[in-house]
């Protein structure tokens, strides 16, 4: 089945989507430091008692997907017409990956909030 999408109002959803990631994101690279500044310490403590049987991996950096929204919005720049027609998977295959880009920097920032050494 054909949907048939207003194509400014698309791009102004990308938009908001991609400043509530980019606000997250912010916040998970606030943590990643805090917690890199943590585990420096908790290294150091380790180097200084000697002790190396069960050390704990370091904090993994968040990574951006900022890019994946920079091109959704490219392609839909780039469409002349004011609507832009797509079959129902293809409209659900970007809704879903808009949320599944919101759902890992969630994720991201939850796994990085609970870390602690």
């Amino acid at each position: 089945m054909d949907i048939i999408v207003d194509r400014v109002k698309m791009i102004k959803e990308v938009e908001t989507e991609l400043k509530e990631y980019e606000e997250k994101y912010q916040k998970s690279k606030e943590i990643y430091r805090k917690k890199l500044a943590e585990y420096s310490k908790y290294v150091e403590k380790l180097v200084q008692s000697g002790s190396f049987e069960n050390i704990k991996s370091p904090p993994y950096p968040p990574s951006s997907k900022k890019e994946d929204f920079k091109g959704a919005i490219e392609m839909l720049n780039a469409h002349i017409e004011p609507t832009i027609t797509m079959d129902d998977s293809e409209y659900k295959t970007i809704k879903s990956g808009l949320r599944s880009i919101q759902t890992s920097n969630t994720t991201t920032l939850n796994a990085l909030s609970a870390l602690s050494y």
